[in-house]
């Protein structure tokens, strides 16, 4: 009799913990975390301070800094690029997350600059060189 009721008691529990279950709800930290992220992403989206670059002459004087940061993120990040010819892109700083490259027109035509962070999130930036020939007379 008395394993009995041990045995009762334990199914009581067990059904008592089973009810509990559907009830139980993550906070939602670990797996969407704000920032936009998805589930099981600890960082959200890449954000470059600009999506695109526009030049209209070439050389060092008209380089511009392109700043990048991501929710979360306290690594570095990657560039890559398809803008031989195009722009040179040089990182000034990358450390903790927050990352300043340097883009510098030196030829005419389009490219893509692509920043990769966290959890291999990347955002593009394209970049446009226009030059246009002018006389002096």
């Amino acid at each position: 009799m008395i394993r009995m009721e041990r045995r009762l008691k334990l199914w009581l529990v067990v059904l008592a913990l089973l009810a509990l279950a559907p009830g139980c709800r993550s906070t939602g930290t670990a797996f969407n975390p704000p920032g936009g992220s998805y589930p099981g992403s600890h960082y959200g989206n890449v954000n470059p301070s600009l999506s695109s670059f526009s030049f209209d002459a070439v050389g060092v004087g008209y380089a511009q800094n392109l700043d990048v940061s991501q929710p979360h993120y306290t690594g570095t990040y990657t560039e890559s690029d398809t803008c031989s010819g195009i722009a040179t892109v040089t990182v000034t700083s990358n450390a903790d997350g927050l990352a300043v490259y340097s883009v510098t027109p030196t030829g005419a035509g389009t490219c893509r600059i692509t920043i990769t962070g966290g959890d291999r999130k990347s955002a593009t930036v394209s970049v446009t060189v226009t030059i246009t020939n002018a006389t002096v007379q």
